[in-house]
């Protein structure tokens, strides 16, 4: 098995991504840039930039991991963060992410 990537699409460009020829190429690409840029990195430093994402226009690659494993990723206001590899994830979305498994039947707690 290999990797997958996750990407996060803006709706509103689907007219243009339509009627892009190129548009594949660029999404391989922004795959194999990030892919290239985490192994040139440490293992401290790629956790740290991965969710900095890359960009190509309305597509942004904000996660890459082999296939064996989950990802656990948040996507709003136009980005996203792989949750495991970024401290910074939004307040916002760790709480969505707490809701969420609340309501599954789990108990959650803040650290205090």
């Amino acid at each position: 098995m290999g990797y997958n990537s996750v990407a996060v699409i803006l709706n509103d460009a689907t007219g243009s991504i339509r009627h892009d020829p190129g548009f594949g190429e660029r999404v391989a690409d922004a795959v194999t840039r990030f892919s290239a840029r985490n192994r040139s990195l440490g293992s401290n430093e790629a956790n740290a930039v991965s969710n900095r994402g890359i960009h190509i226009g309305a597509l942004t690659i904000v996660g890459q991991e082999h296939a064996d494993f989950y990802q656990v990723v948040v996507v709003g206001h136009n980005s996203g963060w792989a949750m495991h590899r970024d401290d910074n994830v939004p307040e916002d979305a760790v709480n969505a992410l707490a809701r969420e498994l609340k309501r599954r039947g789990w108990k959650v707690t803040a650290p205090k």
